[in-house]
């Protein structure tokens, strides 16, 4: 006597289904855990010591309207010529903390790490999905956490950011057909980045890197295909 024929609900299609639904509710509940760990991480206390630096020199700026020339925040240097390269930031966050106190500079915090994560999430979005760029955001986060914090690192690793992100769109789907304005205006995002951090010349390299990239993949094409041509003469 022959054993009855499977129903279709334990057949291997419907096996099949299942575990797919299986595996996308767990990569969802993953997702949605690592955005909570992301959002929690926005939100850690300001512990940076220099904060009161570039309170006291932003409040200085703001009430002088001139830049700091000579170091008048510290005993050992008291006097020496200082060039604030990070005055923008400092007169932000005192603007904030005059405005809102503790919350002011919290909420400058969370704009600046908000736009950063926004900025990575469109990198991971050229090269993967959306689920993906969810369960890396916690990994994203992990890697910056030194900098999870309010100094004025934060503004190269935004515009860092950026320009890395318009050097991929430009890598992958060609640049635009007028280039005077992306140009503009990355002169200006250097302009601001000059005055917010040393970190601008990171973004120059950066830039110096792809150009090579660029330089390189034209130029090897047409030597690698002038040797294919002289191997298959022989």
């Amino acid at each position: 006597m022959s054993a009855p024929p499977a129903s279709e609900a334990d057949g291997p299609l419907a096996q099949t289904n299942r575990l797919r639904k299986d595996i996308a509710t767990a990569q969802g509940l993953l997702a949605a855990a690592g955005f909570a760990a992301v959002v929690l991480c926005l939100f850690l206390p300001l512990v940076n010591p220099d904060i009161f630096w570039h309170l006291s020199a932003g409040r200085f700026i703001f009430s002088t309207g001139a830049l700091p020339r000579a170091d008048f925040l510290s005993w050992s240097m008291a006097g020496r010529p200082w060039t604030d390269f990070e005055w923008l930031p400092q007169l932000l966050y005192f603007s904030a903390w005059k405005a809102a106190g503790y919350h002011g500079l919290l909420a400058c915090k969370l704009g600046l790490l908000s736009a950063l994560l926004a900025v990575m999430c469109r990198i991971f979005l050229l090269h993967a999905g959306r689920l993906e760029t969810l369960l890396w955001l916690p990994v994203l986060c992990a890697v910056l956490l030194p900098n999870l914090d309010l100094r004025p690192e934060n503004f190269s690793l935004l515009f860092f950011s950026i320009v890395l992100l318009r050097l991929e769109k430009v890598r992958l789907l060609g640049a635009p057909a007028r280039f005077l304005a992306p140009a503009a205006a990355t002169g200006l995002l250097f302009a601001l980045w000059a005055n917010c951090h040393a970190g601008f010349m990171y973004g120059l390299l950066l830039l110096g890197f792809y150009a090579a990239g660029e330089l390189l993949r034209v130029r090897l094409p047409a030597i690698y295909g002038k040797r294919a041509a002289e191997a298959t003469a022989f």
